[in-house]
This record gives C-alpha cells, structure tokens and sequence, in this order.
C-alpha cells in the first residue's frame, strides 16, 4: 500500500456513520489530518481490538498489502455529543484502518489477484487461525483502477475454536464456510520449498509481535470505559497460537 502505517494516535474530530458490511462494527471517521478512516472502538470489544493491532503489525511484516492502520483517540467530549446510535463507539483509543477511497468489495468471480497472493492470505489466515475470510464474508477490497487487494478485518483472528478442518473445506458444514482460497491447500503445503520460505516468512513477521504488544493502549485491557473491570486479554495466548509454525504438525494438512 502507498501509505504507510502511523502508530501515534490521531484524534478524531467526526463520527460519520456505521459500516454496512464486513469491518467488524467500524464507524467511518474523520480524523484531525482530515482523512477518513474505518474505527473500531469501544463496541468492537476489548479483544477484538487488540486482534486488529496484532494482526495488523504481522499482516504487514508478512508483506501482505493490508490497509493502513493506526491509533487513533476519541475525545470523552465528543462522545458526550454523538447522537445516542453512535455512542457505541466510546472514547479514548481506538483502531483505525485508513479508508481505501474507489475501493469495491471483493468478487472472486470478477477480480483475480496473483495466485501468489491468493496462497500468501491462506497461509497467514491459517497461521493467525482466522477463519472470517470466506466466499460469503472475504474481507478483502479491491482497487479498481490499480487491479490491487486491500486486506481488511482481523477481528476474528486468534479464534480459540478454530477448525482446521472447516478451514481447508475438508468437511461438510451448512453455517461454515472455508477459506476464500482453501482450494489452493494443495499447492502450498505439498511444496517444501514454498513451506521453508513461509516458515522465514513467518520467523521475519515475529518481530514485529512485541511491537505490537508494546504499544497496545493500557485501557484496552479494561473491558469497561471506566477502567473498573479487566478484559480478558493473555499475550501468552497469542504466542502459544503463532508458535505452531515451528511444529511440523502444523505443515501436515491432509
């Protein structure tokens, strides 16, 4: 992507409107740079938040063209005057994507990104167990006039029932749908050449896992705007779950 993420928080002078599809409960904002962006606040949950900004520091340390992403920080005043369907959203920081201006929702049957891609989401998806990128749900735009993906929405990554299984569409179900690109399991994982350079792939993208944890904002470990009650938030858990790629079970997918 040309821009590149800003992890200082921006303050937000607008709550525009609600996301209509995908983006896990964003509100269009306008931030104090006069740019728009797709927030995720108070209402997205505590977890889910930290999802984002995790995801979002690996996504871009696995080269993967995600959108811009950042901080940013709702002022306790301007809350106070939101009218009452947007005041979900709550104050203090919050995660922010850059709005990705001409961008359409992605149609698999209209827009082909490289298959190179196409395999490189898989993989990560996989790695973060996320499985909220389906025909139904792809949580991808596509820039029109350039022919590029955007990578969006990472809420749901880190999913403690994640189904291998549901995952690459190796059983039948009528509420789950697999991955967008699980057809291409074959060619990834029976490629040890394609396997080693993901396994450094994913060595490289750890790096920028402490980064993250650093800077996450303190009051997201709260589940409450008061800061009374604490959210259930274990980095331990997040580690345990990107570690698997150092297991050769992990690479074993039937």
């Amino acid at each position: 992507m040309e821009d590149q993420p800003d992890y200082g928080m921006l303050d937000i002078t607008e709550v525009t409107l609600k996301a209509k599809q995908g983006l896990g409960g964003a509100y269009q904002c306008i931030g104090d740079d006069g740019s728009r962006y797709w927030v995720k606040g108070h209402n997205a949950e505590r977890k889910f938040q930290v999802n984002e900004w995790v995801t979002a520091h690996l996504a871009e340390a696995f080269s993967l063209p995600i959108a811009s992403f950042r901080l940013v920080h709702i002022d306790e005043q301007l809350h106070l005057y939101l009218p009452t369907d947007f005041k979900e959203i709550g104050f203090g920081p919050a995660f922010a994507s850059k709005d990705a201006a001409g961008a359409a929702w992605f149609m698999p049957e209209t827009m082909h990104p490289p298959e190179t891609l196409q395999q490189d989401l898989l993989v990560f998806d996989y790695w973060v167990q996320n499985e909220d990128r389906t025909n139904g749900n792809p949580n991808l735009l596509w820039l029109t006039e350039t022919g590029q993906l955007v990578v969006i929405d990472h809420n749901l990554a880190f999913d403690e029932d994640f189904s291998t299984e549901v995952f690459f569409g190796a059983t039948d179900s009528d509420t789950q749908q697999p991955h967008i690109f699980h057809h291409l399991k074959d060619a990834v994982f029976t490629d040890l050449v394609k396997v080693d350079e993901y396994k450094q792939r994913m060595s490289v993208a750890m790096s920028a896992l402490e980064i993250a944890f650093s800077s996450i904002p303190d009051e997201w470990y709260y589940s409450d705007l008061e800061q009374h009650y604490s959210a259930e938030i274990d980095l331990d858990d997040y580690r345990a779950i990107l570690n698997r790629y150092q297991i050769e079970d992990f690479w074993s997918i039937k």
